[in-house]
This record gives structure tokens, C-alpha cells and sequence, in this order.
């Protein structure tokens, strides 16, 4: 009877830890290997039952290319499907992405979420980066010295 015990609690205490898993993460947009130029919409969503406390985006794996994105768009298709999760409803993240400060060529966008244990999970997607020659200057600055406007 001890031992038939120890495999009851050993069991319970397997399948308490099995209902939890570190968040779930999907990249809705851009596709996988698609072609971007110009500015380019990133989004989907992040969700755990735990609150889900940052969402991160990473340019080829490279830190000193992150930025924390917004989270907490409505997204009524996840919380259709994922009802248990915690807030489901405002799971969505997006950001926007100038890719004229990324060279042509195929780049990795990483999203990183975290919740509120510190359990990560992180979704990779390859975009293919081309702009046209040209775009891919650093300079913002834009010369209106000369324009008019007309209404």
C-alpha cells in the first residue's frame, strides 16, 4: 500500500506540471519566407494560462536589435479557442518594421514571450528582405524646403 501511494502522488504531481507548459506564441504576419520591402506589419499572439508580462522581437538573434512590443490587441479567434488561457481576449501583439535599415538578403525575426514565472518560448520566422537600390539608406531626413501644398 506505501509504494501504491508514492505512485499516486508521483502521478498527480506528473500531471499537475503537465497542464502547465510555458506560453504559446504564433507569428501571424509576415510569412514565412516572403519577400518585404518597405514598412512591414509583424504581429500575432502570445498566451499562457499565467499572465503573459513581455512580448520581444529579435532581428537575426541579435539583442542589440530588440524591442518590446505592445501587447494586449484584441483577438476574439483566440479567445474562441483558448478560453482557459489567462486574458485571452487582449493576447495580440504588433509592431511595424522599416526595412530599409536591414541590408537585402534573408533575415530571422524572433518573437520572445515571457510570462509571469519567467518561462520563455520563443517562435522564429525567415523574411527575404528587398528593397528597391537605394532604399536601403540610413538617413530619415526628408527636404520639404521647396514643396507647396494644395487642398
Amino acid at each position: 500500500m506505501k509504494y501504491f501511494k508514492h505512485a499516486l502522488l508521483a502521478a498527480a504531481i506528473a500531471a499537475t506540471s503537465a497542464v502547465h507548459a510555458a506560453p504559446q506564441v504564433t507569428i501571424d504576419a509576415p510569412a514565412a519566407n516572403s519577400i518585404q520591402s518597405g514598412i512591414t506589419q509583424i504581429y500575432g499572439w502570445a498566451s499562457d494560462v499565467e499572465p503573459v508580462v513581455k512580448v520581444e522581437l529579435y532581428i537575426d538573434g541579435n539583442e542589440s536589435q530588440t524591442m518590446v512590443l505592445g501587447s494586449g490587441g484584441e483577438r476574439a479567434d483566440f479567445q474562441a479557442a483558448y478560453p482557459n488561457d489567462h486574458d485571452p481576449l487582449r493576447s495580440g501583439f504588433a509592431t511595424a518594421c522599416h526595412t530599409k535599415l536591414l541590408s537585402n538578403r534573408p533575415h530571422t525575426i524572433t518573437i520572445e514571450a515571457t510570462n509571469q514565472l519567467g518561462e520563455k518560448t520563443e517562435l522564429t520566422r525567415t523574411i527575404i528582405v528587398s528593397n528597391a537600390p537605394g532604399a536601403e539608406s540610413q538617413s530619415d531626413d526628408v527636404d520639404l524646403s521647396g514643396a507647396t501644398a494644395r487642398i
